[in-house]
């Protein structure tokens, strides 16, 4: 390898020269850079926190609809007797245990949004 041509020189030649400027001016870009990435994650946490909060307003005005749905079609389903009593309570109970599930996801975004580093949980 002695045999290359160099284009550093031997490396016994060079010093390194520390300068005050130097470093300040290195300190002041990485000081610069932290400042620019400290923003730009408080951003998209804003923009996560927005979003997550619509999520949650949409679920919640979902949940509302459904349930006003399915008491319309309880209703109705009485009120025209094409449904017998234990159908029409069979009925309730399964709208009621999808309103459940439907709430349980509710709580999960609230806890999402309450804790976004926390990430999505099952519900117990």
């Amino acid at each position: 390898m002695s045999d290359a041509p160099s284009f550093l020189g031997d490396a016994s030649e060079h010093h390194v020269v520390e300068d005050p400027k130097t470093e300040r001016e290195i300190g002041q870009l990485f000081v610069e850079a932290q400042r620019f990435t400290d923003d730009a994650l408080a951003k998209l946490e804003g923009q996560v926190d927005r979003v997550l909060a619509e999520a949650g307003r949409k679920a919640a005005e979902i949940v509302l609809e459904a349930r006003e749905e399915a008491d319309g079609v309880l209703r109705r389903a009485r009120e025209s007797v094409l449904l017998s009593t234990t159908k029409a309570d069979e009925l309730h109970d399964a709208v009621g245990r999808l309103a459940s599930l439907v709430d349980s996801l509710a709580e999960v975004l609230k806890g999402t949004l309450a804790d976004p580093s926390a990430g999505p949980q099952s519900p117990t």
